[in-house]
C-alpha cells in the first residue's frame, strides 16, 4: 500500500541523510537579509545626518539586493516542491521570499516617494529662484538681501547698500527684463554641513544677457533658505553688445570662499 506525503513533510520524503539543503534557498535568504540591513543602515545615516539626499541616489545597487533574494528564493522554492523530497530547506526559501518581498515593496515605497518630495522641494525653488530674479532686475535689492540669513551676508556683502552696489552695474542701463529661463537647478550634496542647491537663471533684459547664480541651503530645521547671489554678463551679451568697461561679475558666497581659500 503507497503511503501518502503529507504536503508539509516533502522535504524529508526520502531518506533524510540524502535530502541536502538547497544552496540556492540559502543564497537568497542571505541576499533578503543584507538587502535589509544595508537598507536600514542607509536610512539611519540619512536621519541622523538630516540628508536631503535621498538612498536611491546615494547607492542605487541597494534596490537590488532584495530583488535578487526575492528572484532567488522563489527559483529555490520552486526546485524543493519539484525534488520530491531530495533537497530540503523549503521553510529558508519561503523566509527569503517574504522578507524579499517586504524589503523590495518598502524600498521602492520610499524611493518614489523620495523622488516626488524632490521633485516638489526643486520646483518650489525654481519659482524662488526666478522671483528674485525679478526683484533684482525691478531694482528691490534690499529685498532679496533681507532674505539672506544672518550668518551669509558676510560673505556675500558686508550691508544691504554693499549688496545694491555690487548688483547695479549688472542691470543699471540694461533695460527691462524681457524674459528669464532656468538653466539648471540640483540639490547639490552637503556644503559646509548643509545641504546645498544652486540655481541659474539666464535672464534676457533689453540690452543685456545675465547668466544669475541663486544659491539655497537646508536650514537645520528642515527648511530652506537664500544664502546668496552671483552673477556676470553672459559670453553671447559681451559679443553682442561690446563696451570698454562692461559689468564685473559678482561671486556668490561658496564660490567666494573657494576663491579665498586658493
Amino acid at each position: 500500500m503507497t503511503e501518502l506525503i503529507q504536503d508539509g513533510e516533502r522535504d524529508r520524503a526520502t531518506d533524510p541523510q540524502y535530502a541536502a539543503i538547497s544552496p540556492l534557498a540559502v543564497v537568497g535568504l542571505l541576499a533578503g537579509l543584507l538587502g535589509a540591513a544595508v537598507y536600514a543602515a542607509l536610512l539611519i545615516w540619512n536621519i541622523a545626518a538630516a540628508e536631503t539626499l535621498w538612498v536611491y541616489q546615494v547607492v542605487p545597487p541597494v534596490g537590488v539586493i532584495p530583488v535578487v533574494g526575492l528572484v532567488l528564493s522563489a527559483m529555490a522554492y520552486k526546485r524543493i516542491r519539484r525534488s520530491q523530497g531530495v533537497l530540503a530547506g523549503r521553510g529558508i526559501a519561503l523566509a527569503g521570499l517574504v522578507l524579499g518581498a517586504a524589503v523590495t515593496v518598502v524600498f521602492w515605497a520610499v524611493e518614489v516617494y523620495g523622488w516626488h518630495e524632490e521633485r516638489q522641494v526643486e520646483a518650489m525653488l525654481a519659482a524662488r529662484a526666478c522671483q528674485i530674479v525679478d526683484d533684482m532686475a525691478a531694482g528691490r535689492y534690499d529685498e532679496v538681501y533681507a532674505l539672506i540669513p544672518a550668518d551669509f551676508p558676510q560673505r556675500q556683502a558686508a550691508d544691504a547698500e554693499e549688496f545694491r552696489r555690487q548688483f547695479m552695474p549688472l542691470f543699471e542701463g540694461a533695460g527691462s527684463l524681457g524674459k528669464r529661463e532656468l538653466m539648471s537647478l540640483q540639490v547639490a550634496g552637503m556644503v559646509e554641513g548643509c545641504a546645498v542647491a544652486p540655481a541659474e537663471i539666464r535672464a534676457d533684459l533689453q540690452k543685456r544677457g545675465l547668466d544669475i547664480g541663486v544659491w539655497f541651503r537646508r536650514a537645520p530645521g528642515g527648511t530652506w533658505e537664500l544664502a546668496g547671489v552671483s552673477g556676470a554678463e553672459t559670453f553671447e551679451s559681451q559679443m553682442k553688445h561690446p563696451t570698454e568697461n562692461g559689468p564685473p561679475p559678482v561671486n556668490g558666497p561658496y564660490i567666494r570662499q573657494h576663491e579665498h581659500h586658493h
